[in-house]
Order: structure tokens, then sequence, then C-alpha cells
């Protein structure tokens, strides 16, 4: 069966909450290192549940991942990116 848009809310909102990070800190990750205020009033939309900004299947799949890393003890916060969007530093838990 597949997934509801209901269902895809209360997995991102679950695991924003189970994260513990602040709304920038999920954006920043999100968007492969770049952060503006867009994007992090992006996160905030979502994480609301606003009309109009629903969770696709990726987004899902991504935070659920976070998840699973964030309980293995890798350190989300201290991911970071080149100016290409690729992965520089992966801490290792």
């Amino acid at each position: 069966m597949p997934s509801s848009k209901e269902d895809r809310l209360a997995i991102y909102q679950g695991c924003y909450e189970e994260l513990g990070l602040e709304s920038a800190e999920l954006a920043r990750l999100l968007n492969l290192g770049e952060l503006t205020r867009s994007h992090r009033h992006k996160v905030d939309d979502k994480v609301n549940g606003r009309e109009g900004r629903g969770i696709t299947k990726t987004e899902a799949l991504l935070m659920q991942v976070l998840c699973e890393l964030a309980k293995q003890g890798v350190k989300l916060e201290t991911i970071q990116f080149d100016e290409t969007g690729r992965i520089t530093h992966f801490p290792k838990s």
C-alpha cells in the first residue's frame, strides 16, 4: 500500500522531534550544506504541516535515514559539505 500524505507527514514530524535538531541545522543537511532563510522556512512549514508543503517520499526516506544514523551515534551537526554539495566530512560513530 502506498504511503499517504498523512503517513509521510507523521514520519517527517516524528523524526524531526526525535532528532532534536534546530530547523536551521536540518535545513542545512537537507540542502547539502547551503542554508538560507527560505530553506529554514520550508523546514518549519513542513514540520508544522502547513498546507502546500507536502512531504515527498524522498524526504520521508531521508528523515528516517537521518534518525537511524543518529541512533547509531552519528553527530549529524558535524557533517560537512563542499561548495558543490558533496560530503567532505562524515563522522563515524
